[in-house]
């Protein structure tokens, strides 16, 4: 059995577990005055989420300057958490699935590159979210995972990505007609060669955006075990089509949520693919009539072809996702980057 594990979380899980974060701000009511604020952690209230209630109670004041002081607890503190995280995932999966051991444990991480950043053009990719916004210790987590833990880092791609790639392989290593395929997936796995078919993995992670991948799940934070099955993890591809990922600033159809875009699916049910997928297509079309609709003059299908190729899991390196009837296609400049 191997344990394959996200572990892109735990950086920042354990990372910012071993800090403290206050915030200040130099604020101007709306009649002129000016006031100083700082926030700083409560019992079950981060000082961000405080100073996030607070203006929005206040979105007539003007902020004037915002600062962020990190006080950093000692590395060893944010090591001994991550250790204790990787031991428990590891622990609770092998007494789930009533294993001694793993036949292998591989813990990916995000490295430099993204090829969501080059084909995303409606909004950027990830665009919501603050790149500076890291752990003190990020850099040394990631060390000592990769250090003392074997973690793999991937370049080009996410650890989402390669999780879903080497659970692709396993699935295929039971299928006589994908051989070829396991071939090449394997000649990209050496010299760390996989112990594919030998039994099932286990995705170990908390990103929901891995309910792709079908298979036994396990979420480390809320500690639950699941098993997600192939028809399952197909519609929830299906659903991130329609309502993109907001962590992900990936927006999808206009005025679609999660709620909306899963009753959607469920009630295409019996149909093909083909099918859903101009069915989730026609969606887009009927988006443009809303107000306030952010791709109104562009091509509805384009648009909802960019969000399935940007919430997509990649199965094999290179991938870059089409619609169904039409074979995967390769993403470009990908032969020149390996």
């Amino acid at each position: 059995m191997h344990l394959i594990i996200d572990a892109d979380p735990i950086v920042y899980r354990c990372g910012f577990a071993a800090e403290r974060t206050d915030y200040h701000l130099v604020v101007e009511s709306p009649a002129g005055a000016i006031e100083e604020l700082h926030f700083t952690p409560k019992p079950k209230k981060h000082a961000g989420e405080q100073m996030r209630q607070w203006l929005k109670k206040h979105d007539d004041w003007t902020v004037l300057s915002k600062a962020r002081d990190v006080h950093p607890e000692r590395e060893e503190q944010a090591l001994d958490d991550t250790r204790t995280q990787v031991q428990s995932i590891e622990k609770a999966c092998r007494e789930e699935h009533g294993v001694e051991s793993f036949d292998e444990i591989t813990i990916v991480l995000s490295g430099p590159g993204n090829y969501r950043e080059r084909i995303a053009t409606v909004f950027p990719y990830k665009g919501n979210r603050d790149p500076e916004h890291k752990p003190y210790w990020y850099q040394a987590i990631r060390n000592h995972l990769t250090h003392e833990w074997g973690a793999i880092v991937v370049h080009g791609r996410e650890a989402d990505d390669e999780c879903s790639i080497i659970a692709a392989a396993h699935r295929a290593a039971r299928a006589p007609e994908n051989n070829r395929r396991v071939g090449r997936l394997l000649q990209r796995q050496q010299p760390r060669r996989l112990a594919l078919g030998s039994d099932r993995y286990i995705i170990a992670t908390i990103d929901k955006d891995l309910d792709q991948i079908p298979g036994p799940h396990y979420n480390y934070l809320k500690q639950v075990s699941y098993n997600q099955s192939v028809s399952d993890a197909r519609a929830f591809f299906w659903q991130q089509c329609l309502s993109g990922d907001s962590t992900d600033g990936i927006p999808g159809c206009w005025k679609t949520g999660e709620t909306k875009a899963k009753a959607f699916i469920a009630a295409c049910d019996e149909s093909s693919e083909q099918s859903i997928w101009t069915r989730i297509c026609d969606e887009y079309r009927r988006s443009q009539t809303i107000p306030g609709c952010p791709y109104v003059g562009c091509d509805p299908a384009a648009v909802a072809l960019e969000t399935a190729r940007l919430v997509y899991l990649q199965q094999a390196e290179g991938e870059l996702w089409n619609p169904p009837g039409i074979p995967m296609g390769t993403l470009p400049d990908y032969e020149d980057e390996k």
